[in-house]
């Protein structure tokens, strides 16, 4: 992915749960912004369901992150941790 549009760098960060039904819809409302994403995290909170084998599709334009079950919020400062955007 990696758009940069006049030093603007947009990173979003999806944490997810057991929400394979829901992934593929938000990153591809993320990829139909008029302002494009820098990067798109997706962090895996420990699902059980196939939110992994969902996300193989787009392996070009996320980045994937598994981890074992913390929680919402430490997903999300786990994507927060190694973004590199400026927004």
């Amino acid at each position: 992915l990696k758009h940069n549009i006049m030093g603007v760098r947009i990173s979003v960060i999806i944490p997810s749960y057991n929400h394979a039904r829901f992934v593929s819809k938000a990153i591809e409302t993320v990829l139909a912004q008029t302002l494009p994403a820098y990067e798109i995290i997706v962090v895996d909170d420990g699902s059980k369901d196939n939110t992994e084998e969902i996300l193989t599709k787009y392996k070009d334009r996320i980045i994937y992150i598994k981890q074992k079950n913390q929680g919402v919020s430490a997903s999300r400062n786990n994507g927060v941790g190694i973004s590199t955007g400026n927004y």
